[in-house]
């Protein structure tokens, strides 16, 4: 494996103020335009592994012990998003991906089977195979799940909002005479939540449509087919 060297050098030999990066890391311009925002992207991500985890212990939202365990355990992935994104190392990003994903998928199995029904949440079966089967394309970079995170991420945005937007006005109908829901300032805090809520859907679905996402799937299915063992 190629390690490459810490700064790049100039003409007679001295030590420049450009950081090298390994050839599988995102592009970038120079470090100050390149640290920034992967600091930035880290951090939230980081923020949002630590608030799915509590959330399944604290609060009013609090899980069952089946979901609030799984739902711990895929929490932990969010944090190898964070470091692949510190790290601008799209293999360990994707893969963490990819195990976001398949705790999605373990998410949805646990509502499955253990939500009081009289029949099975065939809805929470569906997505359940649905993320799984996400998850498993991701980890390979194959063509296909590339463009379904871009898919599934805007249609589940969509739902979302729409889903949230009929909620808020019921509940603006069900309160007319309240001068707390008709109000400009509620509205707007709404909408922020919603929007922030969701943020992730969006991030998914921008990720498979970066350039820079489309060329690294194809150099890693490349890259594995290249260290494929030759039988016969």
């Amino acid at each position: 494996m190629e390690t490459p060297s810490t700064f790049a050098t100039d003409g007679d030999g001295e030590a420049g103020n450009r950081l090298q990066l390994p050839k599988h890391a995102w592009p970038r311009r120079h470090l100050v335009d390149a640290r920034l925002p992967l600091e930035i992207l880290s951090a939230l991500l980081f923020l949002a592994g630590c608030f799915l985890i509590a959330s399944r212990f604290v609060g009013s939202i609090a899980a069952p012990a089946p979901l609030k365990w799984v739902g711990s355990i895929a929490g932990l992935a969010w944090f190898g998003l964070a470091l692949g994104a510190w790290r601008a190392d799209p293999n360990l990003f994707r893969r963490s991906l990819s195990l976001v994903l398949l705790g999605n998928g373990a998410i949805q199995l646990v509502v499955a089977t253990t939500r009081e029904h009289s029949g099975f949440p065939w809805n929470s079966a569906s997505m359940a195979l649905l993320w799984i089967a996400l998850a498993i394309g991701v980890w390979r970079a194959s063509h296909w799940a590339r463009m379904g995170v871009v898919v599934v991420g805007f249609t589940l945005y969509g739902l979302g909002v729409f889903s949230a937007a009929i909620g808020f006005q019921i509940a603006e109908r069900a309160h007319a005479n309240d001068e707390f829901f008709r109000s400009v300032a509620i509205r707007l805090m709404g909408l922020v939540a919603v929007a922030f809520i969701f943020a992730p859907l969006v991030g998914l679905a921008i990720y498979g449509l970066l350039p820079q996402t489309r060329r690294h799937f194809a150099d890693a299915r490349r890259t594995r087919l290249r260290d494929r063992p030759v039988t016969g």
